[in-house]
């Protein structure tokens, strides 16, 4: 009956990269509404902290990463 939560964020990626222009107002609805219903907010901060965590992760590998192939080209 509901998409699974993967599948919406798909749909949210497949979104975001089609119509990139309208991204932040689509983020701020999303949040009103998730405002609405209480009873999601553990579950949410909970991803929010864990999607955060994961984007600094990458990031700092990414960062490595990059300084150990510049060496190389040089």
């Amino acid at each position: 009956m509901y998409p699974t939560r993967a599948v919406r964020h798909a749909a949210w990626d497949a979104l975001d990269s089609l119509f990139p222009v309208g991204r932040y107002p689509r983020h701020l609805i999303s949040l009103f509404f998730r405002l609405l219903y209480p009873w999601y907010w553990p579950s949410s901060c909970w991803n929010f902290v864990v999607s955060c965590i994961k984007a600094v992760l990458y990031s700092i590998v990414r960062l490595i990463f990059s300084r150990q192939e510049k060496p190389r080209q040089s």
